[in-house]
């Protein structure tokens, strides 16, 4: 209850009600969906997916300045920023550009970095991850460098080809016999029959042969890709 009080008995009174002016708040940015960018293709393109777009919302209740940056020519943003409303949202729609096309066989990574310029809350960054080509395994691969990026620098295990194989990407194996027990996961692509150089494959001249050692199974396939 408020109750009218006369500090200095002059006859006049005030009342206070207990009201409190609360300052604005700055909360930053949210920004969605949280995964980065993983596209695949083989050298010249295309890839796939090409882009991915992100949601920049303040969830504030003041206006700020936002930036959206990148650092390789082979990605693109929809927009690098501005001012963005208390509660309003803009679009970035990061692309994997034609200048991939040049890029080697490999994996490549960029970094989008989202900035709130004026407080620096919620500011984050999403990964763009771009795998050129198949991963090589190669038994009789010369080395020493065997990183799967090309036939000369193959795997010389089908397993370690595998392990090094992201989501939707081909394993190409050459001409030989390997001895593994081999469980494979269920987004796997693995090929064999290849030549051990370029891209030619024919399952018939070029043998792939999996003995496995003494075990109760050579391939554990769950839901794979196996040709």
């Amino acid at each position: 209850t408020a109750r009218p009080t006369d500090g200095d008995r002059d006859g006049t009174a005030t009342v206070d009600i207990g009201c409190h002016e609360f300052p604005e708040i700055h909360a930053g940015i949210l920004v969605t969906p949280s995964s980065g960018l993983l596209a695949l293709g083989y050298a010249g393109g295309p890839f796939a997916p090409s882009s991915s777009a992100y949601t920049v919302m303040n969830v504030g209740r003041t206006d700020l300045d936002w930036t959206a940056g990148k650092t390789q020519p082979w990605v693109t943003l929809s927009s690098v920023g501005g001012v963005l409303p208390a509660g309003q949202s803009a679009t970035v729609i990061v692309t994997i550009d034609s200048n991939a096309a040049a890029l080697s066989d490999g994996t490549h990574t960029d970094t989008v970095a989202f900035t709130d310029v004026t407080g620096g809350m919620g500011s984050t960054a999403r990964t763009v991850t771009l795998v050129v080509g198949p991963v090589h395994v190669n038994v009789n691969a010369p080395g020493p460098v065997h990183d799967g990026l090309s036939w000369g620098t193959a795997f010389t295990t089908i397993a370690e080809g595998l392990h090094a194989a992201v989501l939707g990407q081909e394993v190409w194996v050459a001409q030989a016999t390997y001895n593994e027990n081999l469980r494979i996961r269920k987004d796997a692509i693995l090929k064999g029959g290849y030549l051990g150089q370029g891209n030619t494959r024919d399952i018939r001249a070029y043998e792939t042969v999996i003995t496995g050692e003494e075990s109760d199974y050579v391939i554990g396939v769950s839901y794979a890709s196996v040709t």
